[in-house]
């Protein structure tokens, strides 16, 4: 994953968050999406976790234990403490990923039954989840008036222009309050359009029943 993964584990903060939401808003739900329905009922028979996953997919679960790891991974103490190492760096990927499995289950899971019930709460759910409450941690770190990371903030400047420890880290905060909107937007468009489309059809072919079951009747 070079330079993204050099930049992100000891230079720039910026390209730490953008690590983030490449793992969580991207890798995560094309994996989903890749992913068969019978792998995935495969997978949870032999590991026997059907349980937890079902619980883990419910729409308030998954948005709290997100947004948990989100701050989590974020602290400054984490932070400064995972990227010293690469085994701490693999460790926060992981945890990372895990996260967006766990922010896209309610949405895109490959079994329905793990999905939110209706388009209208996907769409919610997400909103909340992904966009609504990232922008409280986020105005954290874009509006401290110090540098939060001691790996970032000792980091080596990359070259005389480049952004000081302050800005950057003012950047990752901009990234991680509004930077996820287009994606999140966009899923929760194509949600909105799916419904409305299928409740198209249904409605045609409500219309097509009653005027096949009318139509002898009206007949002289």
């Amino acid at each position: 994953d070079w330079p993204v993964g050099s930049l992100g584990a000891g230079y720039l903060a910026s390209v730490h968050m953008l690590q983030y939401m490449l793992y969580t808003l991207a890798a995560a739900p094309l994996l989903l999406l890749g992913t068969p329905e019978w792998m995935f009922e495969r997978l949870l028979r032999r590991t026997h976790l059907r349980g937890v996953v079902g619980a883990l997919s419910r729409p308030l679960v998954a948005a709290v234990l997100f947004n948990v790891v989100l701050i989590a991974t974020h602290a400054p103490v984490t932070v400064d403490t995972l990227r010293t190492t690469q085994v701490g760096n693999f460790t926060l990927d992981m945890i990372w990923l895990g996260s967006g499995f766990l922010l896209w289950l309610p949405v895109v899971s490959p079994v329905r039954e793990f999905r939110a019930r209706s388009a209208a709460a996907r769409i919610v759910y997400l909103f909340c989840a992904a966009a609504l409450i990232p922008m409280i941690p986020g105005g954290f770190v874009a509006f401290s008036p110090q540098p939060l990371y001691g790996t970032y903030e000792l980091a080596p400047r990359l070259g005389p222009e480049g952004p000081s420890a302050l800005g950057d880290q003012q950047f990752a905060g901009v990234l991680m309050k509004v930077g996820n909107v287009q994606i999140l937007w966009a899923v929760m468009a194509v949600i909105w359009f799916r419904w409305y489309e299928s409740e198209q059809r249904r409605n045609r072919q409500r219309r097509a029943v009653r005027q096949r079951t009318t139509a002898p009747a009206s007949r002289p």
